[in-house]
């Protein structure tokens, strides 16, 4: 299962997931310009991702 985020904040959500049971597995954060990801493990052992896009060129969101 993947699970996207908005933009900066991954980090805050892994650490909450972390809470809740998951367990961090590993991330992926340069080998691909348009998304970041971590990879966990709810307390099962079922692997997800929890990633996030980094806003388009242009545009007005925040980075």
């Amino acid at each position: 299962m993947d699970l996207t985020v908005p933009w900066g904040s991954r980090r805050a959500e892994v650490e909450r997931l972390l809470g809740l049971g998951a367990v961090y597995q590993w991330d992926v954060l340069d080998e691909f310009p348009h998304v970041q990801w971590t990879t966990l493990a709810d307390p099962e052992g079922n692997l997800f991702c929890l990633a996030e896009h980094p806003p388009a060129e242009g545009s007005t969101q925040d980075q």
